[in-house]
């Protein structure tokens, strides 16, 4: 039992109004108090709002202030509460873990400015309403703000973005159980990046049940649209790379090493540690790569950890994490299309990265060894060009004839990247490419 300030002193029990240490006439009391006072939001004005941290804790705060004198309050307060919960997905025994409770406030405010980007979700067909309002709902339930009451709270303000962009979400006519279900998938991520709509697709299911367009003025016009998604913020691209390394990580912690667990809590809690531990974590992750099948899941999460690692770095730096970096959250199979040398650098070196891998896997060690030997190259200067030139057509041309490549999507990024190195950036960084292939064995333009 992890203890803090929201219980009484060695129990369980929530500090409460009604001062009773018995759990089941807490709930009852709860419960009917709770109801009541989601009932006034629903049919009454609600809590107008940006959806931001304070706006959050005020539907806390109404909800359960008759309840629990720390209503309002997040897991930061009174100490701090962090907690874990187990959940069963596909049949697999996994725990979700929620944001930092030291990041609740500065999360809750990121996400609320991410929506404001889509201004509140208002104007959207339904079909795009829900497929939205499920990715919003998915980042507010991994912050899990409060000690208690996070879904109370949610659908409560779930219901008033709803009213505002003129749809009525009726949680009352939902299946707890199925959102229960819904929202665990989200927040375990078992499909990675590239793929990662199908993680919020429960959720979408679950809300296009209870979500209908409100009769009203404009309603039916302004619902025809269905506006351009916008990018991620930086903020955002921060917190996904962040949960993706845990829910790996956590992963293969408990089906590899146990280690890994409370190196990668190190650095979920506090990125700058990301220097501490990288070493160790992709010497597991690469030994998993070398000791399992591509088609084995632990492989697949080696792999998703690894390139989690390679975005965490550069929050470890306080930077950006450069777009080539971010795998869209769509099912797109499109090569990336860098603009100019300093993106299709950073895009080469991370397909190299991949094709090479499976170079390896599939026999090809000496290709495979090759192809990241112009990687290294092109991260101090970029450009391909003489020999370098020949090991990366011997790459592509290695693994465009391998039945079952796994790399698909690296291999036409690579491709994608190469066009553009091909060609000298300026005088400049050719001069600086030879002079470093000097001090390259077999590096020479």
């Amino acid at each position: 039992m992890e203890q803090d300030g929201f219980c009484y002193t060695n129990s369980e029990v929530l500090i409460n109004h009604k001062n009773t240490h018995n759990k089941t006439e807490l709930a009852k009391f709860e419960n009917d108090v709770v109801q009541v006072k989601a009932t006034i939001l629903k049919i009454g004005e609600g809590i107008p709002g940006i959806f931001n941290a304070e706006h959050v804790k005020q539907f806390h705060k109404f909800l359960f202030q008759e309840v629990y004198p720390w209503a309002g309050e997040t897991r930061a307060n009174r100490g701090g509460f962090q907690g874990v919960k187990d959940t069963q997905v596909d049949g697999v025994l996994q725990e979700m873990k929620f944001a930092p409770f030291k990041e609740i406030d500065v999360r809750l405010d990121a996400i609320s400015l991410q929506l404001q980007k889509e201004n509140n979700l208002k104007g959207l067909a339904t079909e795009k309403f829900v497929e939205r309002a499920a990715y919003y709902l998915d980042q507010y339930n991994h912050v899990h703000a409060f000690r208690e009451g996070n879904g109370r709270t949610l659908q409560a303000a779930f219901t008033q973005l709803g009213k505002e962009a003129g749809y009525n979400i009726d949680f009352n006519q939902a299946d707890p159980a199925k959102y229960n279900e819904a929202r665990n998938f989200a927040i375990v991520k078992p499909h990675p990046p590239q793929e990662g709509s199908k993680n919020i697709e429960p959720l979408k299911v679950f809300l296009s049940q209870i979500t209908i367009p409100l009769p009203g003025v404009e309603t039916e016009k302004g619902q025809q649209v269905n506006l351009k998604t916008p990018e991620p913020s930086p903020a955002l691209c921060r917190i996904e790379a962040l949960r993706e390394l845990e829910v790996t990580g956590t992963r293969i912690a408990d089906r590899w090493d146990s280690v890994v667990k409370q190196q990668v809590k190190h650095i979920v809690e506090e990125p700058q540690k990301y220097k501490n531990h990288d070493k160790s974590l992709r010497a597991i992750s690469t030994s998993i790569l070398e000791g399992t099948q591509p088609e084995h899941y632990l492989y697949k999460d080696a792999e998703r950890l690894t390139k989690a690692l390679d975005q965490v770095k550069f929050i470890a730096a306080g930077k950006e994490i450069p777009i080539s970096k971010i795998i869209s959250n769509t099912n797109s199979s499109q090569a990336q299309q860098p603009k100019n040398h300093t993106e299709a650098k950073a895009l080469f070196i991370q397909a190299a990265t991949a094709v090479s891998r499976e170079l390896k896997t599939h026999g090809k060690p000496a290709v495979g060894e090759g192809l990241q030997e112009v990687a290294r190259f092109v991260e101090k200067v970029p450009y391909v060009g003489g020999k370098n030139k020949l090991l990366v057509e011997e790459a592509l041309n290695n693994a465009s004839s391998i039945s079952g490549f796994k790399a698909g999507q690296a291999l036409d990024d690579l491709k994608s990247a190469n066009k553009i190195l091909e060609i000298p950036e300026k005088n400049k960084a050719i001069q600086s490419g030879r002079s470093v292939s000097r001090s390259q064995q077999g590096q020479e333009l």
